[in-house]
């Protein structure tokens, strides 16, 4: 007889991609370690929305649409997510795991380290926000996780270590960021501005595409270091900009 490959849906809405014929639990024969791996997907995947950002162009006759990921960054709406993601976008929208739409606005961007902030117009039932973590002790070999919306397909999540530490990456505008952790999860268009996480669930970083190394996205991840989130971020909630002499 013969055996007939298990079958996933996709449904697109409106701009998401939502997959069906999942289980949220794990089940039958499963190892220490994938049962730790799928509860930190359960705690964590709630918290991560995908961000769709929308710009019309002067002529009125393009729209440019960009799909990414984001994650709660506190208890009053704001999502961190990555700066290119929604420069000069007109309309911002926010998928949370639970498949609510909520409208967003920009609250700050640092385009020099590709951070940004947004803050969700509607506010019900928010997810918790991600615990955060630190950078600083991590160690090449360890696993790391990334949760996102790569091409648009929500609520993914690909495993990998870290790879390395203390990268250099060039920004689109000639700047360099520092720090930067490389992994071999796998970090696609669309799980920008998703977080990195270690095995604790803890951020240690928010993933990006480098702009130079665009051709290459799949084979390895980049993410902006949690230290650099942690100073930044309050930075941008509270007075839109950053003093760049804080972060360097």
């Amino acid at each position: 007889m013969a055996l007939l490959a298990p079958v996933i849906a996709f449904a697109y809405l409106g701009g998401r991609w939502s997959a069906a014929g999942s289980s949220p639990e794990p089940n039958g024969c499963v190892t220490g370690m994938e049962r730790s791996t799928a509860e930190l997907f359960r705690r964590i995947s709630p918290s991560v929305l995908q961000i769709v950002a929308f710009n019309s162009h002067d002529d009125a006759k393009t729209v440019e649409m960009k799909t990414a990921s984001g994650f709660v960054w506190d208890d009053s709406g704001h999502i961190v997510t990555n700066e290119h993601v929604v420069r000069d976008a007109n309309v911002i929208t926010a998928w949370l795991a639970s498949g609510e739409k909520v409208d967003a606005e920009v609250v700050g961007l640092e385009r020099n380290y590709d951070l940004a902030v947004i803050r969700l117009k509607k506010k019900s039932s928010l997810p918790p926000p991600i615990p955060i973590g630190s950078a600083e002790k991590l160690s090449v070999g360890q696993f790391a996780y990334a949760i996102g919306s790569p091409f648009g397909l929500d609520q993914s999540l690909t495993t990998g270590v870290i790879s390395a530490l203390g990268r250099e990456m060039p920004t689109e505008n000639g700047e360099v960021i520092r720090g930067i952790i490389q992994t071999d999860a796998a970090v696609y268009p669309g799980n920008s501005g998703g977080p990195l996480l270690d095995s604790s669930g803890r951020l240690i970083g928010v993933n990006t595409i480098g702009y130079r190394l665009a051709d290459f996205h799949g084979a390895l991840g980049f993410a902006i270091p949690a230290e650099l989130v942690k100073r930044i971020v309050p930075e941008l909630i509270s007075s839109t900009h950053v003093n760049q002499n804080d972060v360097r």
